[in-house]
């Protein structure tokens, strides 16, 4: 998926965010227990293994569990409120077994240097969830506890319609538009409008027709009807698409923005109408609405063109990617964080 991004050497870039007001912590060299039940437990035993060094040499008789109602992800610490930048309505994540494979694989014995071993960890990490580096960016792991109101989506084409994904998304997309007496109807009215389950098998198939990811991608944009000739086309989508950049992408200074986002799914009439785009109606023979679909997943939901829509982010299916919507904000009390690690790039293979 689709998805969807510095602190000074030796000292440990991992802080849970109970203690952000503490010292950061340093990595320890102590065994540390096998089950983890929670956010905080979870980062705070990623404190632990990657300077485990003699430990994890012989991890396969102490294998860590963790809670499969434990989520979390890599990010780019840009915004302080929420978990990915503000011009995204959703939160990318993986699930327990896959912060299992982290703790116990992944990041477990690499370096006796503390601040070594959390670089070459995120490094890892990101390259798990397919998750380009930036030489000039940092990166934290964030993690949060599973509750009635998060209940993590898999994203699957399929998931999309049966979840109604996009419906809870048009308050934060065309909310200010409604406040501004620019929508031609309420954002509650709005709610009714939903891609039909034709238009998601039509995405799906696009995965068989090429493959899943940025192959599928292109073939809806080569569509005559769905793509640059069509209706990206008229969102004036880029020609150029690479896994992680052009096509529908935002078009904003500062990502997604009304003007140059937002309103391209309003239409040319007075008052923005959505509908059109979103769902319009079969009876009158209109087209289904894959191109423009999939251009407001990839503006708004972060499903760049490398999102596959097959509920794993990479090709070999092993690691399931998730999310939730809304964002789920920082200030969130079941949320524990590492502290933000800069550098990350000079520990990633060549």
């Amino acid at each position: 998926m689709a998805l969807t991004r510095s602190t000074v050497a030796l000292i440990i870039f991992w802080m849970p965010l109970a203690m952000a007001s503490e010292p950061s912590t340093k990595f320890l060299q102590r065994t540390p227990s096998l089950q983890v039940d929670s956010a905080q437990g979870f980062i705070e035993k990623l404190t632990l293994v990657p300077t485990d060094v003699e430990g994890c040499r012989h991890n396969e008789s102490r294998r860590h569990v963790v809670s499969p109602k434990v989520y979390g992800q890599i990010r780019q610490p840009k915004s302080l409120e929420a978990m990915l930048p503000l011009d995204k309505v959703v939160t990318w994540l993986v699930d327990g077994p896959t912060l299992s494979s982290w703790l116990n694989d992944r990041c477990c014995g690499l370096d006796s240097d503390p601040d070594q071993a959390g670089k070459q960890c995120l490094c890892g990490i990101a390259a798990d969830v397919e998750v380009p580096v930036d030489d000039s960016a940092s990166y934290q792991i964030v993690a949060f506890d599973a509750s009635l109101a998060l209940q993590p989506i898999s994203p699957t084409w399929m998931n999309f319609h049966e979840a109604g994904v996009l419906p809870q998304t048009y308050e934060w997309v065309f909310g200010e538009l409604e406040k501004q007496g620019k929508l031609v109807i309420t954002i509650d009215e709005l709610k009714s409008c939903e891609p039909n389950l034709a238009t998601w098998a039509k995405l799906n198939w696009f995965n068989a027709y090429r493959s899943p990811g940025v192959e599928a991608y292109k073939g809806i944009m080569e569509d005559p009807v769905y793509g640059l000739a069509g209706q990206m086309g008229l969102l004036n989508c880029s020609s150029t698409v690479e896994e992680w950049s052009g096509g529908c992408g935002c078009r904003g200074a500062s990502g997604c923005e009304p003007e140059s986002d937002i309103e391209l799914f309003c239409g040319t009439g007075p008052l923005c109408d959505p509908r059109p785009f979103l769902c319009p109606s079969t009876d009158s023979g209109a087209d289904l609405p894959v191109g423009f679909v999939r251009a407001y997943l990839h503006k708004f939901l972060d499903a760049y063109p490398a999102f596959k829509g097959t509920g794993f982010t990479d090709s070999e299916m092993k690691t399931k990617e998730f999310f939730v919507v809304p964002s789920i904000y920082l200030s969130s009390g079941s949320l524990a964080m590492t502290s933000p690690q800069s550098g990350v790039k000079s520990a990633c293979p060549a």
